[in-house]
């Protein structure tokens, strides 16, 4: 009997960590102590079962895998748990979809702006290279006026004396018919 009271204290104790793995192997095969162990041995593999399958679910989760579930057969609270855990695995599946679809949606709506950007930037640089060879343009064309107006100055001058040397000579003439 004293070492069925150890055995199931130290079974107890081990509950109270969170080890369910400690069973009591010294049953008294007469009685209520029989009973009792055996149960305690029972109640320690469903909740050694129900660990090691939230375990499951919970560690698949965290790598990121969301199509497992918890496994086994439970009742009461234990049920009520694994329904719950099942129900959020089905809404985290839901919500990851919804996110990649919502991902998918604006990468195909980024799609046609990034090409609409990258079209106005090559238009802009076409322009660019048009203002250049327009600019290049007008400064040829001012250095032609400006050498136009550096050439016309002398043959301006030169009108103006063949001007005064017309009449000068008109001059002459008037005066040698006039004689």
């Amino acid at each position: 009997v004293r070492q069925l009271e150890s055995e199931v204290m130290g079974a107890i104790s081990a509950m109270g960590r969170g080890a369910f793995d400690t069973p009591v192997r010294s049953i008294d095969r007469l009685g209520f102590t029989s009973q009792m162990a055996e149960g305690l041995n029972r109640l320690m593999d469903q909740v050694n079962g129900f660990m090691a399958s939230l375990d499951g679910c919970m560690s698949a989760m965290a790598s990121g895998d969301l199509t497992k579930p918890m496994t086994g057969e439970f009742e009461g609270a234990f049920a009520v748990a694994s329904k719950h855990m099942h129900a959020n695995l089905i809404e985290f599946r839901r919500i990851v979809a919804e996110v990649a679809a919502s991902s998918a949606e604006l990468s195909a709506d980024a799609s046609p702006i990034a090409k609409g950007a990258r079209t106005l930037a090559e238009h802009t640089e076409s322009e660019a290279v048009y203002l250049r060879e327009a600019s290049a343009a007008v400064d040829e064309m001012s250095a032609a006026v400006s050498a136009n107006a550096d050439h016309a100055a002398p043959a301006s001058r030169q009108s103006a004396d063949a001007a005064e040397k017309a009449r000068t000579g008109g001059g002459l003439v008037d005066e040698a018919v006039a004689a």
